[in-house]
């Protein structure tokens, strides 16, 4: 194979585990919206049956639309339509969702693991919400380093 063949082959991998990437979080992204809602319109599951109220209600609230607007930042980073984006911008955006959601979710392990798994229904969220936060943590940081790699191609 010729060098310029092999650089072909290499952007079209990097291309295409970018894409993938960001779909992915932009798929997890969107799955969390689904139980938020859920949460905003009264529902108890995972919550002992009480409905959310007061600032966790609030911040439930606000996290709907960023979750939309973070998966349209992992989506932005596989479609030509992101190109409009300055790179700078979308590359800082992508790296501050994994970055947030990472220390979010790391934080909420360490806080279980050192509650020693005590029982309640704030406990029994988050034994499967911190999870979900460090998964989310580390797609969005992946899809920020694939694209970051992809954009010292061009």
């Amino acid at each position: 194979m010729k060098d310029s063949e092999v650089e072909s082959a290499e952007e079209t991998i990097l291309s295409r585990v970018t894409a993938q990437a960001g779909y992915v979080a932009c798929g997890w992204s969107l799955a969390f919206v689904v139980p938020h809602v859920y949460w905003a319109v009264g529902g108890t599951a995972w919550l002992a049956g009480h409905p959310m109220k007061g600032v966790l209600l609030a911040v439930n609230i606000i996290a709907i639309p960023l979750l939309f607007i973070a998966g349209i930042v992992a989506l932005a980073t596989t479609q030509s339509w992101g190109q409009s984006i300055p790179h700078r911008m979308l590359a800082l955006a992508v790296w501050g969702v994994g970055a947030v959601l990472t220390v979010r979710g790391t934080v909420g392990i360490i806080q279980q693991m050192l509650s020693r798994g005590r029982t309640g229904p704030q406990s029994t969220l988050t034994l499967f919400a911190d999870p979900w936060f460090l998964l989310g943590g580390v797609l969005f940081s992946i899809t920020a380093w694939n694209y970051r790699k992809s954009r010292d191609r061009l």
